[in-house]
């Protein structure tokens, strides 16, 4: 069972549903502390709250801001926070989005498709609850439907 006591979500997502269909699907894993954001400047005071941040769901596309450069200010500002990007484009845009997140140094500790698979969020949350601060460095979404079982 996933355990998330003490552990501090913040989805970053531009649109209301898609925020609220995440938000329900952590809720329903045992999530207790989750924040929402729907801008990149939302997500930047959020992280430089209190409590601190362990994980960050975020959209690729975001409105004002794109995920790219939400990245980048998190970057600068000095956080380090492990990272689940979420797309609705294809896997390959996803990659590259990974491999440019991870350039920055970031740990992407999943890749997620929309739209957003209960069992593949599931299995984000195992790894990331389970984890810690020892998150495995570029778990793609691929590793994850198959530990989970999902075709």
């Amino acid at each position: 069972m996933t355990t998330f006591v003490g552990f501090h979500v913040l989805i970053v997502e531009d649109r209301d549903f898609q925020r609220f269909v995440l938000m329900q699907l952590l809720e329903s894993f045992g999530a207790e502390r989750i924040s929402q954001s729907e801008s990149g400047a939302q997500a930047l005071a959020c992280l430089g709250g209190d409590p601190a941040v362990d994980w960050m769901i975020m959209d690729r596309h975001l409105s004002g801001m794109s995920g790219a450069e939400l990245l980048e200010a998190v970057a600068a500002s000095g956080f380090s926070v492990p990272v689940t990007l979420v797309t609705g484009d294809d896997l390959e845009a996803l990659r590259r989005g990974s491999q440019a997140a991870r350039a920055q140094g970031f740990r992407v500790v999943t890749e997620i498709v929309k739209p957003v698979a209960r069992t593949v969020l599931q299995g984000a949350c195992g790894l990331t609850s389970c984890c810690g601060d020892r998150f495995p460095e570029g778990v793609g979404v691929w590793r994850i439907l198959a530990e989970v079982g999902a075709d």
